[in-house]
């Protein structure tokens, strides 16, 4: 690593290391797997210790002059916790792993396992149901949040059954090779047809109360037919 002659202010504060330490440093920045930010800490503590200025460090990680003194500071004065990162302040977490683990899970049952009379849950019964586990209970703003974060949609399903016919696999195969045109596993030829029937034992006839008018002319007037009809009885569908 050169040494920088680059004129800047003096360093905050001399950075001493031990042959462990500069060791321990150097292995962390050749750490393929190290994450960044520890990796631009050690940097810096190396070239401090070297005394290079901090503007000449910043320059040459490309960092920020003041990211620099604030870590080359706060290694002179913990030199075994200095580059770890301290708690943030502000407001602690309200709610915690857990109560986010309780209200997904309460999405990912069933109503009826809660004695509900519901298919489905929606937010304001998945709200319910968490206020009576959790005090003070996350409002259905954060009950949403953290349903969409996991991509959780409970008021959604879809229609599903079991295969309950065992050998529904050997029925359906024949049928889906007719749909590609196929039986038996060869080609339809050009003159074979599939001709599909469905039952119906019988048909309502149905006949107009009232005869269907003829156009009138000009001829942009369609024939009108009135809507009343009346049953006369049932047809087979097809007749011999």
């Amino acid at each position: 690593m050169p040494q920088s002659a680059t004129p800047g202010p003096p360093p905050d504060a001399e950075v001493h290391l031990s042959v462990s330490q500069r060791r321990t440093w150097t292995d962390l920045i050749r750490c393929r797997t190290a994450p960044q930010r520890e990796v631009e800490r050690a940097q810096i503590v190396l070239l401090a210790s070297r005394r290079w200025r901090n503007a000449a460090i910043a320059r040459h990680l490309h960092l920020a002059v003041n990211t620099v003194r604030l870590w080359r500071r706060r290694f002179v004065e913990d030199p075994d916790h200095g580059l770890e990162d301290r708690p943030r302040t502000g407001r602690p977490r309200r709610y915690t792993d857990l109560d986010r683990a309780t209200v997904i899970a309460i999405a990912c049952e069933l109503p009826a396992h809660r004695g509900l009379p519901l298919s489905r849950f929606s937010h304001a019964d998945i709200a319910r149901e968490v206020a009576r586990e959790i005090r003070p209970a996350p409002s259905r703003t954060t009950i949403a949040r953290w349903l969409r974060a996991d991509s959780l949609r409970p008021w959604q399903y879809r229609y599903w059954k079991f295969p309950r016919d065992p050998s529904f696999r050997e029925r359906a195969e024949p049928v889906i090779d007719l749909y590609h045109r196929r039986w038996e596993g060869r080609p339809l030829g050009p003159n074979e047809y599939v001709l599909s029937a469905d039952e119906k034992t019988c048909i309502q006839v149905l006949q107009r109360t009232h005869p269907t008018v003829a156009p009138f002319a000009p001829p942009l007037d369609p024939s009108r037919a009135r809507i009343c009809t009346g049953r006369t009885g049932h047809l087979p569908r097809c007749r011999r």
